[in-house]
């Protein structure tokens, strides 16, 4: 079944890592990656862990397991129960209004679209949250899903055998759980996961507009993009630099995509400990390939450096395109050139000032 999925709302919080759910590795499907939502802290943790107790259910679908034959549809198809251990989501005294989300989340409305069907489900993201008589004491939530939106949460696409590639299950985010514990900023769980997404291809393009959606900020928030940048890609960053297993560069000359004055699409590369090396060592491969080729001075190098700050992995790549392009055109016109360093200079300058 082909879907589209819409999540929507609002609030606000944060906790601490259990040691037994430190280095756990989590896999979704990539429509919850990209669902619209808007949610706080705990919300977010609440649909993580929904996802966690789900774990098992989608990874058996990751290795080709039909959804129909697993045993979670098997008792009570309509509607699929999990419990939720609220330690996981917080601290005791947090307890009742970790309770109080999750029963907003019964309220939250989620749009599923149908594409084969052609038809259209709202629904709430949870059917119904079960807790004990007040006073009784207990730090676990019953919390039932209606089965379409279970399928939407487990299900992983499957692709055929074709050109000469195995059949195998695609689509699916994989992310650590342990940064989630650490995020004080609501915004960073989502983009946590939609960057985790990436983290094979390294980088991604995308709509300022969807990006804010899958955030959930609505269109007439933060329509000033320095003002966006600020209140959140920049603390976003600072958090995933700080906690997470891989981020993103908002600095980088490339990031931005301008039309019309206008910031229209953000490009992410996804960096992490081994690309930073990597980057690390190809910024100085290019260097020294400039500075000993071209017999560059000390002088010289200086005035090229800022070329090299904030350069990206595909931006070390061009320029060292471009010097290889410099060295064959000296060759053949080195007679009409009179200063090679200053000519080498300036075409480089010319190429990647404003990049």
């Amino acid at each position: 079944m082909a879907n589209k999925i819409y999540i929507m709302r609002k609030e606000q919080k944060s906790t601490i890592v259990l040691p037994q759910l430190r280095d756990i590795t989590l896999i979704q499907p990539t429509r919850v990656t990209y669902a619209k939502k808007a949610y706080n802290n705990i919300h977010n943790k609440l649909l993580t862990y929904v996802i966690y107790e789900l774990q098992e259910h989608i990874r058996r679908t990751k290795a080709g397991e039909q959804i129909h034959q697993l045993d979670i549809f098997k008792a009570n198809p309509a509607l699929i129960e999990v419990n939720l251990c609220m330690d996981h989501v917080g601290r005791p005294d947090q307890y009742n209004y970790i309770r109080k989300c999750a029963i907003a989340m019964c309220g939250i409305v989620i749009k599923i679209d149908d594409l084969e069907k052609k038809e259209v489900m709202h629904t709430g993201l949870f059917a119904a949250v079960i807790e004990k008589e007040p006073g009784t004491r207990t730090n676990i939530l019953r919390i039932q899903i209606r089965e379409e939106i279970a399928k939407l949460l487990i299900k992983l696409d499957w692709f055929p055998e074709r050109h000469g590639q195995q059949a195998h299950a695609g689509n699916f985010t994989e992310y650590q759980l342990r940064p989630l514990h650490m995020f004080k900023n609501k915004y960073s769980d989502p983009v946590y996961k939609l960057i985790s997404s990436w983290k094979d291809k390294v980088k991604f393009c995308i709509k300022i507009e969807d990006f804010k959606a899958i955030l959930g900020i609505k269109p007439e928030q933060y329509t000033n993009y320095a003002h966006f940048k600020k209140r959140v890609l920049l603390p976003v960053q600072a958090e995933l630099r700080a906690h997470a297993d891989c981020w993103f560069n908002v600095g980088s000359r490339e990031f931005e995509t301008v039309k019309q004055k206008k910031v229209t699409h953000l490009n992410f590369v996804v960096m992490s400990e081994d690309s930073e090396i990597t980057l690390a060592k190809q910024k100085e491969i290019c260097k020294v390939y400039i500075r000993d080729t071209f017999r560059m001075s000390v002088g010289y190098m200086k005035e090229l450096e800022p070329m090299f700050d904030g350069a990206t992995l595909p931006t070390i790549r061009a320029i060292m395109d471009k010097a290889h392009d410099l060295k064959l055109r000296y060759d053949q016109e080195k007679k009409n050139i009179n200063n090679m360093q200053a000519w080498v200079l300036r075409a480089l300058k010319n190429r990647f000032a404003t990049v």
